[in-house]
């Protein structure tokens, strides 16, 4: 039951403080659970890193930002020697037609530690509140 609600409350808190008026659109899970297996998990960075259209950078220690040209995702992938790992989360920029708004919405899941996954995306969270508020005062 942890497990289910840590993954509602990274859409949740993530979605809900950016959308003013009316909640942002509910990202599509990809899983049942934030919870994964290795395998999965791996899955999960195969499908995406390996787009011929993705670009990788590094961010922050241990950790991987990944977009695409032709999907709205950005990819977070936690590496070996971060206390996540392995988890990964997916950013997605939706338009909130209520309030006529950019919000950015999340979903994310962990095959590793649950505490060490939770404190990784309210550092994600930081990082959405700086990017909506550039995104919303270039509108």
């Amino acid at each position: 039951m942890t497990r289910v609600l840590i993954w509602l409350s990274a859409c949740l808190t993530i979605a809900a403080p950016l959308a003013l008026s009316a909640s942002c659109p509910e990202p599509t899970h990809l899983y049942p659970s934030a919870h994964v297996s290795i395998q999965q998990y791996q899955d999960l960075y195969d499908s995406f890193t390996r787009r011929p259209d993705t670009h990788c950078k590094d961010f922050g220690p241990h950790q991987v930002q990944c977009n695409s040209d032709s999907i709205g995702e950005i990819w977070w992938f936690t590496r070996p020697g971060h206390p996540a790992h392995a988890a990964a989360s997916r950013g997605q920029m939706m338009y909130n037609t209520q309030t006529q708004e950019a919000c950015l919405v999340r979903d994310s899941y962990f095959a590793g530690d649950e505490t060490a996954f939770a404190s990784w995306l309210v550092e994600l969270k930081h990082y959405d509140d700086q990017t909506v508020a550039r995104f919303r005062a270039g509108q």
